[in-house]
């Protein structure tokens, strides 16, 4: 073997291409999301909030034991891409809704002085005013996360314009491909 040889030779594995790179990540992600720890993250959560039925119906309190019965059939169906609620993207909507709002949370903790915060709120277009109230707020994480504000600031298009897209076409692409 000469110095010129590429890594994937000396390995004995074949390079990826930077498609399937990206489909492992999105595969990745579609793991990680649909973890046992972040599943039970996410429906403490919803417990705690007791939070309205959804379009089936189904109470908080009904939820856990729904899901012992029924999560092997639904994520068998999410993963094969024939999941269905009464609409079928409520799913998604609802899904990028909680991950836009978890992820303009963890922007709002990366600029953790006040000064910062007015800053980077008036940079993305937020008039004084509200930049002075919202970024001196000691509100907690989660609920600037939700203010209009910051909904305001950190729109879709933000984090699209970052190369972030969107679950539900993700979730097509993937299944598309098995």
């Amino acid at each position: 073997m000469h110095s010129g040889s590429a890594p994937a030779e000396r390995s004995g594995r074949s390079a990826h291409s930077a498609e399937d790179v990206h489909c492992d990540q999105e595969s990745s992600l579609w793991e990680r999301m649909l973890s046992k720890e972040n599943l039970l993250a996410a429906l403490g959560r919803v417990e705690v909030n007791r939070g309205a039925p959804g379009v089936d119906g189904v109470t908080t309190a009904e939820l856990r034991p729904w899901l012992l019965v029924h999560w092997p059939v639904v994520r068998a169906e999410l993963d094969a891409g024939t999941f269905q609620l009464a609409d079928g993207s409520h799913l998604f909507r609802e899904l990028d809704k909680w991950l836009h709002r978890r992820m303009r949370q963890i922007r709002w903790k990366e600029w953790k002085l006040p000064r910062t915060r007015r800053a980077m709120l008036r940079k993305l277009g937020i008039n004084e005013q509200s930049s002075r109230e919202w970024g001196n707020s000691s509100k907690g994480y989660w609920r600037i996360a939700g203010s209009p504000v910051l909904q305001r600031a950190l729109p879709h298009s933000y984090w699209e314009g970052l190369g972030l897209r969107m679950l539900k076409p993700t979730w097509q692409r993937l299944r598309s491909a098995r």
